[in-house]
């Protein structure tokens, strides 16, 4: 796992308004983390097509910047850490180094610490 990688996994159970289901995220944690035993910090990110970015904390990720076969937002307001068992199968897809910077700055206004 590195960061700016992007998996399919399934976020349930959820609770209140958390995303959940089959969702994409993508890996923020730093290399050092992802190469232990330790959960990785991800960003869930959902198909554009089902709504508007959220402002400050969205990020729109085009295919051609991710791999993916569709546009997707990533929700830095979501920011979770996952077990490494929910990451089932390989990544489907990586962020361009510009929406990962973008996703990094989402997260630092998301969480100002």
């Amino acid at each position: 796992m590195k960061q700016g990688e992007i998996y399919l996994v399934n976020l349930d159970p959820i609770i209140g308004l958390e995303l959940g289901g089959a969702q994409f995220v993508i890996i923020v944690s730093n290399d050092i983390i992802n190469a232990s035993f330790l959960p990785v910090t991800v960003v869930p990110a959902r198909d554009a097509a089902d709504g508007p970015v959220p402002r400050v904390t969205g990020v729109y990720v085009p295919s051609v910047e991710s791999g993916l076969a569709i546009d997707v937002v990533a929700d830095c307001l979501q920011l979770r850490a996952l077990d490494r068992s929910r990451f089932v199968d390989p990544p489907v897809g990586t962020l361009s180094p510009t929406k990962l910077k973008d996703v990094e700055r989402a997260i630092h206004f998301a969480v100002r610490v």
